[in-house]
């Protein structure tokens, strides 16, 4: 009995953390994205900005 219960809190527990973990990795993925779109942006801005300005 104590030994079933304690693998399904384990289960339980896994599968929190997994959860989480994901979520937190799905968020993190968003940011990363965002920055560096934002970073390419600013790139491409700041080249097309320096060509603007020589001519």
């Amino acid at each position: 009995m104590t030994t079933k219960k304690t693998a399904w809190l384990f289960l339980i527990v896994i599968t929190f953390i997994i959860g989480i973990s994901a979520s937190i990795l799905s968020f993190l993925e968003v940011i990363i994205l965002s920055i560096l779109l934002g970073g390419m942006g600013a790139f491409i801005f700041r080249i097309f900005w320096s060509t603007k300005k020589d001519t």
